[in-house]
């Protein structure tokens, strides 16, 4: 008994994945294969227990990726040829010139057959290029921006049947099988012609529902349709196997002149779903596949705008992987009822993040009231932070599996006092074999609102917000207390010395001993927010575990922050000044809707544990034009601040991330 199967790969860009294994079936186990390559370079990827020699292929520096690591393999040389072997079940052959890629690193099979010859240590991996991940994303890795687009002719031999490989979506694939029952699994988006399947009652495996085909006969063929490249020939003789059920070709081939369009209720008992397609959600019999919730973060009414956002994946122990193009999406759905967002900010800013690479698009929305709700207006703008000046951080966000947790860890801050919901691309997270978790869209199913920051009289405990640990577990972060517009005017009518401060006798004073606290303040306009004449407040015991976050909406232009002494700056010489003095440091440069900021006098003198404070600066993601010349600006005004000292930045922090507070430590 054997199967052995032969495949030629035609000229143009081509990647063949021979990865298949679904127990029973389909499956590659046992399988001899020969590939035979062209002239150009070929890539395959190899994973599973059988032999696959892959020595002609032909000119160019092809790159066959193996799953596993390079130790796991016994390598020989024979003939000329480089074999890989796991065991007895398991061989790969290599031709010379071409690179065989690990999960640990690459190595050019030419240096290690020259090593093995030698008698000396094998090369040492490359790092650079690795194979894991799944088929589909080491094509995009490889090939990016290009769709691959050659043919591959396939032909089955031996006396047993046997389980074809799949090539690439843009690809196609021909095959002749043999007069035993033959297996083909069909890759969304890919061309196969199997009505050369001669003898037996092949079957063909499809990624779809029966409902998303479309059919007609074609010659001595039933001819599928899906989408703009899925396109499936097959022999009336062979049975069709769907992601719902499974059906005789020749079934439907007989219904459609009285059902040209039919559904697979249509078919009557002819249509049973004991059998479906393995690997796909909704399989009892696939292998686990993941399916993602919002685990504690759903339900969430005070969630701190700086929270990882940790999603909770039911799956097996398969090792799953993040698909390059697929996104998750954090859905701003206005403010909390009641509660016209934090200070009335007027923008949807809806983060977009790509799972595997982390590269992240802000679209920003403004709003409108209709009905006393509001409601977006207008077209979204594309913001991307990576397309800042070099200043300015890349604007990549961090997308990573950590057990069974989805930790997401965007680089812009969500809005205060508003309502989210996340949505999941389908296939974000896929298994070796290509299947993925279904796509989240429901905007009920992962739903959260943001902290709102209180105002409470003085010496009142804000609630405070929670952030989620990365095990998915919620943790109280800090007291979030608004400023804006608060008659907190202590700073003229007490000591300076803060040994002489006695915060419950004076009226205004608030009391940061307790809890970690963050003060917000918001560009909100003149006379109110950073150009509130009751702005002078004073902070009993303003430590390191305290934050002043000055929230920027974008709501328009903000006053230049100016030292009253640049010579002798003190602990009560440094505020707000709307007059916009031309002979004192200031922030005039940066652009309408950037904020401008200062330590002043109420903080300084107030860090009453010795430690640093410290200063958190909030862009808006409409707000995305400052300039480097700005930001140097600002390094110098927080030097005049910090009585000459450099401001530092936190362990971790970057210089300003858009709408990401920069975190500015200062000498208390």
């Amino acid at each position: 008994m054997s199967k052995n199967t032969r495949y030629f790969i035609q000229p143009g860009k081509n990647l063949s994945d021979f990865s298949l294994d679904y127990a029973p079936e389909p499956t590659l186990a046992g399988h001899t294969i020969t590939v035979k390559g062209t002239s150009n370079v070929d890539y395959l990827f190899v994973s599973g227990a059988f032999h696959l020699d892959f020595s002609e292929s032909l000119s160019g520096q092809d790159v066959v990726f193996v799953r596993g690591s390079r130790g796991a393999f016994t390598p020989s040389v024979v003939d000329g040829t480089l074999v890989l072997r796991i065991g007895t079940a398991t061989s790969l052959r290599l031709s010379e010139d071409d690179v065989v890629v690990f999960d640990d690193g690459k190595t050019v099979v030419t240096e290690w057959i020259a090593a093995l010859n030698a008698n000396t240590s094998a090369p040492a991996l490359d790092a650079s290029l690795t194979s894991k991940g799944t088929a589909n994303e080491l094509a995009q890795r490889v090939m990016p921006g290009v769709t691959p687009n050659a043919l591959v002719r396939a032909f089955g031999g031996g006396d047993e049947g046997n389980t074809f490989a799949q090539v690439q979506p843009g690809m196609a694939m021909s095959v002749k099988g043999t007069t035993a029952v033959d297996v083909m699994y069909v890759k969304a988006g890919t061309f196969v012609d199997f009505s050369e399947s001669l003898g037996g009652e092949d079957k063909l495996y499809l990624t779809g529902s029966f409902a998303d085909y479309r059919f007609s006969v074609d010659g001595a063929s039933l001819k599928l349709l899906r989408g703009e490249t899925e396109v499936v020939l097959a022999s009336t003789d062979d049975r069709l196997i769907f992601a719902d059920g499974t059906v005789w070709v020749g079934d439907i081939a007989n219904l459609l002149p009285t059902k040209p369009q039919p559904i697979s209720a249509d078919l009557g008992a002819k249509w049973r779903t004991s059998e479906r397609t393995p690997g796909l959600n909704g399989d009892p019999n696939a292998p686990a596949l993941p399916v993602v919730s919002g685990g504690a973060l759903s339900g969430l009414e005070n969630l701190d705008v700086r929270s990882n956002l940790v999603l909770t994946v039911k799956a097996g122990a398969v090792p799953w992987s993040l698909v390059a193009g697929q996104k998750i999406r954090i859905i701003n759905d206005g403010p909390i009822a009641g509660i016209q967002g934090y200070q009335q900010e007027h923008r949807y800013n809806d983060i977009w993040i790509d799972v595997a690479s982390g590269e992240t698009t802000v679209m920003v929305q403004a709003e409108t009231v209709v009905g006393g709700e509001p409601q977006r207006s207008g077209s979204p703008v594309a913001h991307t932070p990576s397309s800042l000046a070099a200043s300015l951080s890349s604007g990549t966000s961090s997308v990573r599996l950590l057990g069974n947790q989805l930790i997401v860890d965007p680089c812009v801050d969500l809005d205060l006092a508003n309502r989210y919901h996340i949505t999941l691309d389908a296939g974000a997270l896929v298994g070796p074999q290509g299947a993925g978790n279904a796509a989240i869209t429901d905007p009920s199913a992962i739903a959260f609102q943001t902290v709102v920051p209180l105002a409470p009289p003085a010496r009142v405990p804000a609630q405070a917000a929670v952030k989620i640990t990365n095990e998915g577990t919620l943790l109280d972060s800090a007291y979030w207390v608004d400023l804006v517009g608060r008659d907190i005017r202590s700073l003229r009518d007490h000591p300076q010395d803060p040994a002489q401060w006695d915060p419950h006798a004076a009226e205004g004073i608030l009391d940061a001993s307790a809890h970690p606290y963050v003060f917000t303040l918001a560009d909100v306009g003149e006379g109110v927010g950073l150009l509130s004449p009751a702005l002078d407040v004073r902070i009993f015991q303003f430590g390191r575990d305290d934050r002043i976050y000055i929230d920027s909406q974008g709501n328009g232009d903000l006053p230049r922050a100016d030292v009253s002494d640049p010579d002798s700056v003190g602990y009560d010489e440094v505020a707000w000044d709307a007059r916009g003095q031309t002979d004192r440091p200031s922030l005039n440069n940066l652009r309408d809707g950037a904020v401008a900021m200062t330590y002043s006098s109420w903080v300084l003198a107030a860090a009453g544990d010795g430690g640093a404070a410290r200063l958190e600066l909030s862009l808006d993601p409409s707000v995305l034009g400052a300039q480097s010349a700005s930001l140097l600006n600002l390094r110098d005004f927080m030097t005049k601040l910090n009585h000459g000292v450099a401001p530092s930045l936190a362990a971790g922090e970057s210089w300003l991330n858009p709408n990401n507070p920069a975190l500015f430590v200062v000498l208390g």
